[in-house]
């Protein structure tokens, strides 16, 4: 069981914080600095999703970023917006998927980061996530958010110690990094950078192999891609 304390807050990211308490008699500390802003960077942070190649077969989009000061882990995913319209009722639906994680080297920020993610895995996990029910008579298509989940180097390590085991070895060491205590307090920051899909790459969600059975549609596509 774990309990989780989080600031709602805007927190100055050239500062360290400091955590003090006593706790039966016992004065325990903490402290961590706080991750500076996620900056995407050129094509990825202007230009569309492009899944599908100029000419036809899927294509692979790589995302690329500079880090962020503070930021040591940075866990890629996407959000898949849609409309389910069903008789009257229009609801809205989304699904998260992870594409990946990077680690950076250092916590000075501005190191070039990438990830990729397959055109034809996107389209893929689209049919499977959305799934095929007949009572849905159209789905509109809302966009992508890529997702930035970045961990300070603190949390990284808590998370490499909780990850699964693999091997004959079941021990692993116990992670803390409060003084006079166990915890953990360090850092994480999300970023969120809305897309859309290129002209390449509607036909293939609206007619394509995986998902051309699914019912969608793009808004302010030309026919027969256009949702009426």
């Amino acid at each position: 069981f774990h309990k989780l304390y989080y600031f709602e807050t805007v927190l100055d990211s050239s500062a360290t914080y400091r955590l003090e308490a006593t706790a039966k008699g016992n004065s325990i500390s903490a402290q961590t600095g706080i991750i500076a802003r996620i900056q995407p960077v050129e094509p990825t942070y202007s230009q569309p999703l492009r899944l599908v190649a100029f000419g036809g077969g899927y294509a692979t989009q790589t995302v690329r970023w500079n880090s962020a000061v503070n930021g040591k882990r940075y866990e890629v995913s996407y959000r898949f917006h849609w409309d389910e319209v069903r008789a009257t009722d229009t609801l809205s639906r989304s699904f998260d998927q992870l594409i990946g994680s990077v680690v950076s080297d250092g916590l000075g920020g501005s190191e070039p980061m990438q990830i990729d993610l397959g055109g034809e895995s996107f389209f893929q996990t689209v049919a499977n996530r959305v799934g095929d029910d007949p009572d849905v008579t159209q789905r509109i298509f809302r966009g992508v958010d890529l997702i930035w989940a970045v961990a300070g180097p603190d949390l990284h390590t808590y998370l490499l110690l909780s990850s699964p085991i693999s091997g004959i070895v079941e021990d692993r060491p116990t992670y803390s990094n409060v003084d006079n205590g166990y915890g953990l307090f360090s850092t994480r920051r999300f970023h969120v950078l809305p897309k859309v899909l290129d002209a390449n790459s509607v036909p293939e969600l609206v007619q394509g192999q995986y998902t051309g059975g699914l019912l969608f549609c793009v808004p302010g596509s030309s026919p027969p891609f256009g949702c009426n």
